[in-house]
């Protein structure tokens, strides 16, 4: 009896330090750099943590910023979006963002942005948290 009292205790203390572990750190920077001079993602955690904001995504066919909606943070720390932006020289691209935060200053997922004429491969990733959240820059 002891023991299944002791292991109720346990799962009640560590289910719930699990599924805060998937959830973003708040008002955080985040960022995947495939090299020292080169962060083609870029994005931050509103001051909640519930919604991913001010994001920053280059390809071969987005080279200059765009504008992304906002993306909300599910409980489970998974998110998706996908749909159409006009980038700052007008031309329409076609994105899907999808990814899970594995740990509160990690996020792993992949993205993806054509243009018409453009097609590029769809990029995997793993953000990093780089800081506190300066969005607009």
């Amino acid at each position: 009896m002891r023991k299944l009292l002791l292991t109720l205790a346990v799962v009640a203390c560590v289910v719930p330090a699990l599924a805060l572990a998937a959830q973003p750190k708040k008002d955080s920077a985040f960022q995947w750099c495939e090299n020292k001079n080169s962060c083609p993602l870029g994005f931050e955690t509103n001051p909640k943590g519930t919604k991913i904001i001010d994001i920053r995504a280059y390809n071969k066919c987005a080279q200059v910023p765009a504008t992304y909606p906002k993306i909300k943070v599910k409980d489970d720390g998974t998110f998706s979006k996908s749909g159409n932006v006009t980038d700052v020289t007008g031309n329409k691209l076609n994105y899907k963002i999808e990814g899970k935060f594995k740990k509160p200053k990690k996020a792993v997922g992949t993205y993806d942005i054509d243009a018409k004429g453009c097609k590029a491969d769809a990029q995997k990733f793993v953000a990093k948290r780089v800081g506190k959240a300066q969005p607009g820059i």
